[in-house]
């Protein structure tokens, strides 16, 4: 497990300047990057700890607050939000810039299926528990998540609920049987039990196991993805980590 070191970056992005604490390990090298996007509660103690437990597994953890500028950023905003920390993470020389993933939590998970059907650049996705659309398209709203994951072209990680009662399990096995047929590449867990907002602590629907297994499942699918030693994980709330 490596330590680590976060900074607080700025830079341009939908609506104006946005802002992002980067951990990485302090070990010398190239690691694979994940960019994170937060959900509708906006930035959060567990989630920039998610942030440092991935740079302690060897991945550079971008937490994006794509809030910044104002609490509700249109789509083509937060698209540019992401676009903008891709920028940035190309931009660092501890990246290797063909292994940066985009991920998300509940809002920022169906940002995720808007990023990756939107931006070419990023080489693979984790959506935790992301929203799948459904509502009236608008200016600010000008395309479903479900539509906009159908034309990703680099590999998923979907983590969801059974007992979501915001995005139901059954919309997410529609979208599955969607990107099986059109031959994406994909893999989706599904947590018995499990509410919504399951993976990050402070939660009324925290679930330790399940965030535990969750974030196990994206680090070792980003192993995976890219080749690397698979090798062990620690769990997520292994002790207080703190930025």
């Amino acid at each position: 497990m490596y330590e680590t070191i976060t900074e607080h970056v700025r830079f341009p992005g939908g609506g104006g300047e946005q802002e992002a604490w980067i951990t990485r390990p302090a070990a010398p090298g190239q690691f694979p990057a994940i960019v994170m996007c937060h959900g509708r509660n906006g930035v959060t103690d567990p989630y920039l700890d998610v942030a440092v437990r991935f740079a302690e597994e060897g991945i550079v953890g971008i937490a994006l607050n794509y809030f910044t500028v104002e609490t509700d950023p249109s789509d083509p905003d937060e698209i540019a939000s992401m676009a903008g920390a891709l920028k940035v993470a190309q931009g660092l020389e501890y990246v290797r810039t063909d292994q940066i993933v985009l991920s998300g939590y509940c809002r920022g998970g169906g940002m995720t299926y808007l990023g990756l059907g939107n931006i070419e650049g990023f080489a693979a996705g984790v959506v935790w528990h992301g929203g799948l659309g459904g509502g009236e398209i608008t200016a600010r709203h000008p395309e479903q998540q479900f539509d906009a994951a159908l034309r990703i072209q680099v590999p998923i990680i979907i983590l969801h609920g059974m007992s979501d009662p915001g995005v139901s399990i059954q919309r997410v096995f529609e979208l599955a049987q969607r990107l099986n047929e059109l031959g994406k590449r994909f893999e989706l867990k599904a947590y018995w039990g499990t509410r919504h907002a399951f993976t990050l602590p402070g939660g009324g629907d925290y679930v330790p196991e399940h965030a535990d297994d969750a974030f196990r499942e994206a680090v070792l699918f980003i192993r995976r993805t890219f080749g690397l030693p698979v090798g062990t994980v620690n769990p997520l709330t292994r002790q207080p980590v703190g930025v």
